[in-house]
């Protein structure tokens, strides 16, 4: 499953998303470590045999296709975001896209060429001071308000995305379903749990649906548990309905360590109205005061 580029050296597995495999490698006459992000139809194959994705039905060439086209719109927004004046550290510098065509016409595999974050994604752990993890909440609001400031919503905001360097410097990854403010996300793929209601009926995003994704990839940061049930199979009556009622009302109840300030900036910023979460900017005040 490991790709062969020329001039990069694949050192090893780091993780992998639904249909995309990200390796640790090296360029062979830098000798810089970077991150190489690949989607072929062999690593596609490889994932749906683990993970199925029961709406495609085993349809390898259509998800090849899909998670073809998200990596190819990651590396547009990334790399003109990459090179804005000044840029920013919590977003990954983009370094080229490698891809390979079948018949010389259709692209068949590509290769996202990028920088190497050295450090672990929020899912593999939660178990940080409060304090650690008003950091962390903090630093990536900041990263988002970069991403609206150049009309980007990042769309996908779960624990797998946000990676804490061992310098406690955070970063976050996978632009592959961003979209324009105001626009829509490329596809409602992923994990349901942390999307916005106005996300999984397919209407249009804003800045506060990042700020709903954050606001619950925070609340299971520091529960262990998501801000609503799963909506898997519902309608789209059922799941606004399932949301409005059923959601988690307290981060102090599982978690006593967590100040009751911290607590209303996430349930604030999960509120199931659009209108009545906090605005980015609210959160960021907010948590500035706290720290």
């Amino acid at each position: 499953m490991k790709p062969r580029l020329p001039g990069i050296t694949i050192l090893s597995m780091v993780g992998n998303g639904a249909g995309s495999a990200v390796f640790r490698a090296r360029e062979e006459e830098t000798g810089e470590i970077i991150a190489v992000k690949s989607v072929t139809p062999e690593i596609v194959r490889a994932i749906q045999e683990q993970a199925p994705s029961p709406e495609f039905a085993g349809d390898i060439r259509k998800l090849t296709k899909m998670y073809l086209t998200q990596v190819h719109h990651e590396w547009r927004i990334g790399y003109r975001l990459s090179n804005l004046a000044g840029g920013h550290s919590g977003i990954p510098r983009m370094h080229r896209l490698v891809t390979r065509r079948a018949l010389a016409v259709l692209p068949r595999e590509m290769h996202l060429i990028m920088d190497f974050v050295d450090g672990d994604n929020l899912r593999k752990g939660r178990d940080y001071p409060i304090e650690k993890l008003i950091s962390i909440y903090r630093q990536a609001a900041d990263v988002l308000r970069f991403l609206h400031r150049n009309n980007v919503i990042h769309a996908d905001m779960k624990p797998h995305h946000i990676i804490v360097g061992h310098d406690g410097r955070v970063q976050l990854l996978d632009l592959g379903l961003s979209c324009r403010r105001d626009g829509h996300a490329s596809q409602v793929v992923g994990s349901p749990h942390y999307m916005a209601p106005e996300q999984l009926v397919g209407a249009g995003v804003d800045e506060r649906t990042d700020v709903f994704g954050l606001g619950a990839t925070m609340f299971w940061a520091l529960t262990g548990r998501m801000i609503r049930p799963s909506v898997a199979g519902a309608s789209a009556m059922g799941m606004m309905d399932l949301q409005i009622k059923n959601f988690e009302r307290s981060v102090c109840d599982y978690n006593p360590d967590c100040p009751a300030a911290l607590e209303e900036i996430i349930l604030r910023s999960c509120s199931p109205s659009r209108r009545a979460r906090l605005a980015l900017a609210d959160v960021i005040a907010r948590l500035d005061r706290l720290g």
